[in-house]
């Protein structure tokens, strides 16, 4: 039995054996009424779906903690709600952490977009701060990119747009900025899993990204700030002299950061050949950048890099742990604990030692040719 027709085909509703749901095209419409006797009504993809809704709204109702569905997508809502945050606290919120919030939020703008506020749920909230994780920052940069989203989410609470803030109870990954723990509980790629990612990664550029990271060990912001005046072609090396994080380009992180780094043979002629064909290829042009001569964004990188390690079988896989990687393949063949972290800009080796102590060689040398090498007698 059709209940209404709208001239156009899967709009027309149908009754089912079930008060209150209508079969509509390949979904369902659940039809209740609010509190005032307000029809209202929700579209859902399952009939098992829309019968949860229907129980659910019917329960809400009865009890008088029924809430409209907010309609404004994350973008909406986020442009409006620093003029409508107070703070969390009596004594409000600072212009410089209000500033700080505005400018971190557009990270989450980009990602959840035109998504309703009442669509995002736990699962999403986490799914953004893995690719956060997995563009290379640290936990506790994660954290401060979340701290406006659960702010956000907490007004729209209060605002009854939604039923409950999904970034309630959310865990995140434990660290200290200070200490450097985006290398920490980082799992390295074995020879054939690396083999199979770089041959996963589209060619031309992108495969050397890939190759570039895993051969020495660089942040993806360090290789995304690199220009062509930091490639010494014939010195085999690469200049560490600023990182390109959001857009922003600025010094690495700690003095130790500004370093050298050799390259093979074969890299620094992929990367003499990709400097021919590039339509950039001034001495200051971004060696990864965009068209527009832009850095390349971490995030933007993830897009193309991520189905990759799904492809090769290692969904688990960010850019860091590609300088995992390079840092265990090192230490496995003999470089010493100072080099590895000189190669890496740790600023304390002690650090260095500690993260890699488990994957360094484990196998004693002769006592005869420990003696030799200290020639006592």
């Amino acid at each position: 039995m059709q209940v209404d027709g709208s001239g156009s085909r899967g709009r027309t509703l149908v009754k089912t054996r079930h008060p209150g749901i209508y079969a509509r095209g390949e979904g369902y419409v659940v039809r209740f009424r609010d509190g005032t006797g307000r029809q209202r009504q929700r579209a859902c993809r399952t009939l098992a779906e829309a019968r949860r809704v229907r129980a659910e709204m019917t329960a809400d109702v009865a009890r008088g903690e029924y809430r409209p569905e907010a309609r404004l997508t994350f973008a909406q809502y986020a442009e409006r709600w620093p003029a409508e945050y107070a703070g969390r606290t009596s004594k409000g919120v600072r212009p410089l952490t209000m500033a700080a919030y505005v400018r971190d939020l557009r990270r989450a703008v980009d990602h959840f977009g035109r998504r309703r506020l009442s669509e995002i749920g736990p699962p999403e909230v986490k799914e953004y701060a893995r690719t956060l994780a997995d563009s290379g920052l640290s936990p506790a940069t994660v954290r401060r990119y979340l701290a406006p989203v659960k702010a956000l989410f907490a007004t729209a609470v209060e605002d009854r747009l939604i039923r409950a803030n999904p970034t309630a109870g959310v865990r995140l990954v434990n660290g200290s900025a200070a200490a450097e723990p985006d290398d920490e509980q980082v799992k390295a790629l074995s020879p054939e899993e690396l083999a199979r990612l770089v041959e996963e990664t589209p060619e031309g550029s992108k495969r050397l990204m890939v190759v570039v990271l895993a051969e020495t060990g660089l942040r993806i912001s360090e290789l995304l700030g690199l220009t062509w005046d930091s490639v010494d072609v014939e010195g085999r090396r690469l200049r560490v002299r600023q990182r390109a994080r959001e857009g922003r380009v600025e010094r690495p992180k700690s003095a130790r950061g500004i370093r050298e780094v050799p390259i093979s043979r074969e890299t620094a002629r992929d990367l003499a050949a990709l400097r021919l064909a590039s339509g950039r290829s001034a001495a200051a042009d971004f060696v990864f950048g965009t068209a527009k001569g832009t850095p390349l964004e971490a995030r933007n990188a993830y897009r193309w890099f991520k189905p990759a390690t799904e492809r090769a079988g290692v969904p688990w896989a960010g850019f860091h742990a590609l300088r995992h990687t390079a840092a265990s393949r090192w230490l496995h063949s003999g470089v010493g604990i100072a080099q590895v972290s000189r190669l890496l800009g740790h600023a304390d080796p002690s650090f260095t030692l500690r993260t890699y102590i488990s994957v360094m060689p484990t196998d004693l040398p002769d006592g005869d040719a420990l003696a030799a090498a200290v020639a006592a007698r």
